[in-house]
């Protein structure tokens, strides 16, 4: 009854405005959502529920829909109107500014999956502009909570990954928030105890393991529970083929790097025996970056599935650059029925076909200079800047032509904000940087994505037996066992924080080793202390336990 008479308390004071809520996986973030929305339903009170993407907007929408009177939306939905009649410095550029609609005086608005709405503007090259370009900004100076009555829960857990480009999730942090709004009456509820019902489930037992390590800042191991009921250890080759039954299925697979992600998709199409050089139908897509066709605002992160395809076109484009060089951009354009998964309603429009294929991510700011060349190409008697010019750039098929990548396998990023019964997670990641910080956050945000199981690939195995106050004990017993065999002795051991002496004798002859271990408890370089006849035969034994890791099989 706290949390209930703290929530009470926040939406019935004159002087509170902001309160956040966040929680882990399995605390009744979503629960608390629906009571507040039960609260508001009996007062004479507008609320909106609001998400920072599409995936995340739909997904409150399943949890709140049987309780909430309004659709949740997404927070650019919300705020922003495509501003027709404006000058822009830069004609191309389609502007979305905020709207001159006010909400009523006294509104409350609720906004889930708070740790992805970053604090800072982005800096994504496109062709659309959606106010200043920091969207917390922008909804907070709408709001203007200081001058009228309404009230803002940001609601999230601190431990899933922060928005693209920044450390962590600034908007979740009360000591920005009182700097934000310069006040100190920023209101905190902290959820921390997994409801009853979901004690049991091995997935947020391994998620809550994860924000604690998370809290003590321990990444020596992983601690995740594997070849359980709910989450299973797999090659990648298995991992693929019983994801081809999966998917369809209320399934995603996750990867870390953009270029994993768009590799293994290729992989996962050649299994599924489609054209290795052609886009097929029925073929599911991913758009990846908020784009504006046919008056139609369509989200970063939605899924397409194709219905009909048409003609591809071809154009290499000059491209000038700086001292008079130039550069020869291929761009390549596909028509395309597409249909938005989850729905009926189709779109016809063109695709950037040849970045679907493309293994580099980012648009470049090259690519938009040669859509804009392009453009001025097919309308040469339009004046730059004149609102025929804007009017042809707003309708016009080619600029507009959306980006998109292949959506059977997705970045956790991409993922955020949605739930699937079956995640599929590969592990890897190319600095080997998994257990870290952000190793660990991004662990932690693609398990917490399922609801039901988690297969997991190149994930590490833990030495259940390691003892972190004595680090080389299984390694000490596994010198000894291999020198037994190669009819060595070790006489002795003698750990110390960082290394470890190895004493050994064979035929009354001593020879003595130094190993090194790091901070993350790997095996880092062998030196000799004391050689022998025995040092060379002695060193290619002892270096196979270089770069192994102490708290790993």
């Amino acid at each position: 009854m706290h949390i209930q008479n703290q929530l009470r308390d926040f939406l019935t004071s004159t002087t509170s405005k902001v309160l956040i809520i966040t929680g882990s996986a399995g605390t009744g973030k979503t629960s608390l959502i629906k009571e507040i929305v039960n609260y508001l339903n009996k007062k004479p009170l507008e609320y909106y529920l609001l998400a920072p993407t599409g995936r995340a907007a739909h997904n409150l929408e399943n949890h709140v829909s049987e309780v909430a009177e309004t659709s949740p939306t997404t927070i650019h939905s919300f705020l922003y109107k495509k501003d027709d009649e404006s000058i822009q410095e830069i004609p191309e550029i389609l502007k979305f500014s905020v709207t001159e609609e006010k909400i009523v005086d006294n509104a409350v608005i609720i906004i889930d999956e708070a740790s992805m709405l970053s604090h800072e503007a982005t800096n994504e090259k496109d062709f659309l502009q959606f106010g200043s370009g920091n969207l917390f900004r922008d909804l907070t100076d709408y709001l203007d909570l200081s001058n009228s009555n309404r009230k803002l829960i940001l609601v999230g857990d601190p431990c899933q990954l922060p928005p693209i480009n920044v450390s962590q999730a600034e908007v979740l942090n009360i000591d920005y928030l009182k700097q934000h709004f310069e006040t100190n009456n920023i209101e905190h509820i902290h959820l921390n105890e997994v409801h009853r019902q979901l004690k049991d489930s091995t997935i947020l037992k391994s998620a809550t393991a994860l924000r604690n390590r998370l809290e003590n800042k321990d990444f020596l191991q992983l601690p995740i529970d594997i070849d359980h009921d709910e989450i299973h250890h797999l090659n990648m080759d298995d991992a693929l083929e019983k994801y081809l039954w999966d998917y369809g299925n209320n399934a995603i697979y996750l990867s870390y790097t953009n270029k994993d992600v768009h590799n293994i998709n290729l992989r996962f199409r050649k299994l599924l025996n489609l054209n290795p050089k052609k886009l097929e139908k029925k073929e599911r897509l991913i758009l990846m970056k908020n784009s504006w066709v046919n008056s139609q605002y369509l989200y970063n992160g939605d899924f397409f599935i194709i219905e009909n395809l048409g003609a591809i076109e071809s154009f290499t484009i000059n491209v000038p650059q700086k001292q008079g060089s130039h550069i020869y951009i291929t761009l390549e354009f596909q028509d395309i029925e597409l249909r938005k998964e989850d729905s009926f309603s189709s779109i016809k429009c063109k695709v950037l076909h040849h970045k679907i294929w493309n293994e580099e991510n980012e648009t470049s700011t090259k690519e938009l200079q040669a859509l804009v060349i392009h453009f001025k190409q097919r309308y040469p008697h339009l004046q730059r800047g004149t609102s025929e010019y804007k009017q042809a750039i707003q309708n016009d098929p080619y600029i507009n032509a959306l980006y998109l990548r292949f959506g059977y396998v997705m970045t956790c990023h991409k993922a955020q904000g949605g739930e699937w019964d079956n995640v599929y997670i590969n592990l890897a990641r190319p600095q080997n940087d998994l257990k870290t910080l952000n190793g660990f956050k991004w662990t932690y945000t693609a398990l917490t994505r399922s609801k039901k199981y988690a297969y997991l690939i190149n994930c590490p195995v833990n030495n259940k037996s390691f003892d972190p106050q004595n680090p080389f004990d299984n390694l000490i017993a596994e010198i000894q066992s291999k020198l037994n065999k190669n009819g060595f002795q070790l006489l002795s051991a003698k750990p110390l924080e960082y290394e470890l002496q190895l004493f050994i004798q064979k035929n009354n002859i001593n020879t003595s080793f130094k190993i090194y271990r790091n901070g993350k408890m790997k095996i880092t370089r062998l030196m000799a202390m004391q050689q022998s006849i025995h040092s060379e035969e002695l060193e290619v034994l002892l270096n196979t336990f270089v770069n192994t890791s102490l708290v790993e099989k």
